[in-house]
């Protein structure tokens, strides 16, 4: 562990924190402010999921990895903000198993993947558009995959913002051949998967 954090450094992880916030913040102001016109009964619920996701960000882990289980609740409060300025424009389904949550995992790697998915795919399918995030321990790996029906979004899904942040710390943690990343598309269905090696 004490190699890898060396390895790592803190600028990737300070990278990986602020990648995206400004403009997640940016957008979350908007959705207050159209609230207020519209229904101003909803911003507390906003205002709650804003902070829990803000605290997560700005309150990193010491060592750089935290449970599976305190990524999902910091994803919970960043799809809470959302779905307030997309509505019903997608859903999310979670699908993960019992012996997944307790795993350890670098800290900021579920947000990234699942905005990419957002990202790409609204807009590109008839609404809702749907997204599957499934996590599971398979062999020696920690399966994480996340899908969505924007068909033909994928190529695009992996490239910029903090997707391709993630992708370069995760090199630097387990090199290239230490962990497992895939993009497969179908008719019907897009897919990034991502595999890490389980905690000893």
């Amino acid at each position: 562990m004490v190699e890898t954090q060396q390895r790592l450094g803190k600028s990737p992880w300070k990278a990986a924190r602020h990648g995206t916030n400004p403009h997640f913040l940016f957008n979350a102001l908007n959705s207050i402010e159209a609230l207020s016109r519209r229904a101003p009964e909803r911003i507390p619920e906003l205002v709650r999921g804003l902070a829990k996701y803000l605290r997560y960000c700005l309150q990193p882990a010491e060592d750089g990895w935290v449970r599976l289980e305190e990524e999902l609740d910091a994803l919970e409060a960043y799809l809470s903000v959302e779905k307030v300025r997309f509505e019903d424009q997608f859903q999310v389904e979670l699908d993960i198993a019992e012996d997944a949550r307790s795993q350890r995992v670098p800290q900021f790697i579920l947000q990234p993947l699942v905005e990419s998915v957002l990202r790409e795919g609204i807009g590109a399918v008839p609404t809702p558009l749907r997204v599957v995030l499934g996590c599971r321990c398979v062999d020696h790996w920690l399966r994480v995959e996340v899908g969505n029906t924007g068909v033909g979004s994928g190529r695009a899904m992996v490239r910029g913002g903090g997707l391709e942040e993630l992708v370069r710390r995760l090199d630097l943690l387990y090199q290239k051949d230490g962990y497992h990343w895939a993009l497969r598309e179908t008719p019907d269905w897009v897919a990034i998967s991502m595999d890490i090696p389980l905690e000893p």
